[in-house]
């Protein structure tokens, strides 16, 4: 991979999602001095969101129009038909450890496939379906580490990657 496509997937990362941490301020009392101290934490949902081939698509659409030009239109195809067999699933799921993306068999394979593009377009539908739910470094990691890996994947009963709160990938395997 060129250094543009890694600075693009990494640049659109960043800036397409942001927040499933939460910040929310604790307030301790203590009893010893009648003192408050505020203490910043992370309120972390764990909840699960779904996103289709057609998301990320559009989230491509809207957000890098040259990018899309340069997609396929068989692949489009390919990606529009697989959204109605329900073959798969593509989702996202947080907890306290980190969080882990699954992708099913076609919009794995065209991640691998098509890269830079088609990694930051999936980030992008990950942070419409969930609300921007990842802050912008911890998804330049993640973004920049699925795309250097999963050239080497077999991706062909689709996959799932999970990732620490850092962006670290902590493992990965097929559904």
């Amino acid at each position: 991979m060129n250094k543009s496509k890694i600075i693009l997937t990494s640049t659109a990362v960043v800036l397409l999602l942001s927040g499933a941490l939460a910040p929310a301020t604790s307030v301790f009392a203590d009893s010893q001095t009648s003192s408050v101290s505020t203490h910043e934490t992370l309120v972390i949902e764990e909840k699960s969101y779904y996103f289709s081939n057609a998301d990320i698509l559009n989230y491509i659409k809207q957000h890098d129009p040259v990018g899309y030009s340069k997609i396929n239109k068989d692949d489009v195809s390919k990606l529009l038909r697989a959204d109605m067999l329900r073959a798969g699933t593509n989702k996202i799921t947080f907890s306290k450890g980190g969080f882990k993306i699954y992708l099913n068999s076609s919009t794995a394979t065209w991640c691998k496939n098509a890269g830079a593009v088609a990694i930051a377009g999936l980030f992008g539908a990950i942070g419409t379906a969930a609300g921007s739910p990842i802050a912008g470094g911890i998804t330049a990691a993640a973004g920049a580490a699925l795309s250097l890996a999963i050239g080497n994947w077999n991706v062909s009963r689709g996959i799932w990657v999970s990732y620490n709160w850092l962006g670290i990938m902590t493992g990965h395997g097929n559904q």
